[in-house]
């Protein structure tokens, strides 16, 4: 199949120790190593594949197809050191002079191999796009109404109502029978008889004598016995539910609660107030770099012109790109053309910040000023880097 290697002369001599310590001195050219070494020796050699990884030597087939991997150096008349690095090495087919060409470049999922015409190669034929969806179906029919349900327990009884008031009294029983009317009483004795009247003389007959008064009546008869009572009357029917009580009246307030205590007061002048000024702020957190050795800006701002003392509040992180080298920042006043802070540092760790901040008191007299946090290399050869700068403005109330 052969194996030929031709040195680069990145490194010479080349020494494949595990192939009995054959040496090559640039400039060698088509050395066929299988003149020596059996095919699976050679396949077996880490140092051959590391000497091919290296770059010190190119090594091609029978074919002059390069061979990137000794373990994919096969026999005659089989594909002959094919590798993920190049797909287009090809061999003979067997018994023949013709070649099979197989170009898998640029595949992915979903392609299909095709023969090209214009390049007499079989290729990746790109697979098409995945089609859009169909409409939706209509809807089905509504199924049939299922079986009702059994029926739920029932629920616990109600707590009984309040008792009604009283029915009103039933309609008198009727009047039992009279009794049996008692036995009449015995009949008086007959009164005394009046005189004869004289005799008169034969004539006339005389007028008939009144009647005799009556005699006294007897006495009364004993009084027969009382009938028996008339049976008791039916009851009346309950009477309606009384209507609910009304609601209580609201209790009273309750008592209200004691005063708190009075908070301590504010310290006076010694600790002064502070107020912001509206939009007296600024600030920057972008990374900033130079390797100026004049000091550059990175923010700033103008007081306004007012008379008293105010408060500038700073703050900036900075570090150096080199160890041992000094890189400076500082808080500038350009209107009196003095720094008010400054911060000069080296480091023997280029990934560190440092951090610069802190507060300035400025007295001011009617004019505005300007204060800038500025940034620079100190020296040559180093780059300083800035971030996180802001600065603010407070006055005394």
């Amino acid at each position: 199949m052969a194996f030929r290697i031709t040195t680069t002369g990145t490194q010479s001599p080349i020494v494949f120790g595990d192939l009995g310590g054959v040496s090559l001195t640039h400039p060698v050219v088509d050395y066929d190593l299988e003149d020596d070494f059996a095919e699976e020796e050679i396949r077996s050699s880490d140092e051959v594949q590391n000497a091919i990884d290296s770059g010190w030597i190119t090594v091609v087939d029978v074919y002059g197809s390069p061979i990137t991997q000794t373990r994919g150096a096969v026999s005659h008349n089989e594909i002959a050191g094919l590798n993920h690095d190049d797909h287009k090495q090809y061999p003979l087919l067997e018994s023949s002079s013709e070649r099979i060409v197989i170009n898998t470049s640029g595949s992915q999922e979903g392609d299909f191999l095709g023969y090209d015409t214009t390049s007499n190669q079989y290729v990746n034929i790109q697979g098409g796009a995945d089609g859009t969806s169909g409409t939706s179906g209509t809807s089905g029919s509504s199924g049939v109404t299922g079986n009702a349900g059994t029926s739920g327990s029932s629920g616990s009884s109600g707590t009984s109502g309040t008792s009604g008031s009283s029915g009103t009294s039933g309609s008198s029983g009727t009047s039992g029978s009279s009794g049996v009317a008692g036995t009449s009483g015995s009949s008086g004795d007959s009164g005394t008889a009046g005189t004869s009247g004289t005799s008169g003389s034969s004539g006339n007959s005389g007028t008939s004598g009144s009647s005799g008064d009556s005699g006294t009546s007897g006495s009364s008869g004993t009084s027969g016995t009382s009938g028996s009572s008339g049976v008791s009357g039916t009851s009346g029917s309950s009477g309606t539910s009384g209507s609910s009580g009304s609601s209580g009246t609201s209790g009273s307030s309750g008592a209200a609660g004691t005063s708190g205590s009075s908070g301590t007061s504010a310290a006076t002048d010694a600790t002064a107030i502070w107020e912001i000024l509206e939009l007296d702020y600024a600030e920057s957190d972008t990374l900033s770099s130079t390797t100026n050795q004049t000091f550059q800006d990175k923010v700033s701002i103008t007081t306004p012109a007012i008379t008293g003392i105010i408060r500038i509040g700073y703050g900036m992180e900075f570090n150096s790109s080199a160890n041992n080298k000094s890189v400076e920042v500082r808080l500038y006043n350009s209107t009196d053309g003095v720094d008010s802070a400054a911060n000069q540092q080296q480091t023997n760790n280029s990934a560190n910040y440092f951090s610069f901040a802190g507060f300035h008191y400025e007295t001011l007299t009617g004019t505005a000023k300007t204060f800038i946090l500025q940034y620079r290399a100190a020296q040559t050869g180093v780059t300083c880097s800035v971030r996180n700068a802001a600065i603010e403005i407070w006055r005394k109330e």
